[in-house]
């Protein structure tokens, strides 16, 4: 499983049957809520899977991502067995009630964004037999500072994110696509 990042583009790979390498067997789940990518991997047969779909994870801006100033708005979508009965966010240690978006699996909340600077977020949606799914963030709020990047898209591979799934913790030869 690899991400990388150009400075324009996102690129992600899964291999469908599980790392050889790594990792459970299992799939990506790449959301766009309008001009905001989300990722993360799911482990195959468990649900349920949360995925926060807006505002972008530090790690998935591009240089034409809008950061929050003023109002953030905190999305999440859900996917289980059965319905989703509860909702909460957690910001810089605030506890937020979401609301769920009508005739949909997406819940959402707004507030007054916090200071500028880089924010844990965390939603938590619980079904309706107490299976409760997470997922985690990094905000960025305020100015976006450029990432460095370099020419070849597999030299721009992100760093270990364990709590979406990606490890990098794949062997040689397969590393970053190098020869045997």
């Amino acid at each position: 499983m690899s991400t990388a990042y150009d400075g324009r583009t996102l690129y992600s790979t899964t291999r469908s049957t599980g790392q050889i390498e790594e990792g459970p067997v299992g799939y990506s789940i790449t959301n766009i809520d309008g001009d905001v990518v989300s990722w993360r991997f799911a482990e195959l047969g468990r649900l349920p899977v949360v995925v926060i779909i807006s505002p972008s994870d530090k790690r998935l801006l591009t240089t034409s991502s809008k950061v929050p100033r003023g109002i953030l708005t905190l999305r999440a979508k859900f996917w289980g067995e059965i319905e989703a009965v509860k909702a909460v966010a957690h910001l810089d240690g605030r506890h937020i009630t979401m609301r769920r978006v009508e005739d949909s699996q997406v819940w959402e909340t707004s507030g007054t964004a916090p200071s500028e600077r880089i924010h844990s977020a965390d939603v938590s949606i619980e079904d309706a037999l107490e299976n409760i799914a997470t997922d985690e963030i990094r905000v960025v709020t305020g100015e976006l500072r450029e990432r460095e990047r370099v020419a070849r898209d597999q030299d721009n591979e992100l760093e270990a994110w364990p709590e979406h799934g990606l490890l990098n913790t794949q062997l040689r030869p397969n590393k970053k696509g190098k020869k045997w």
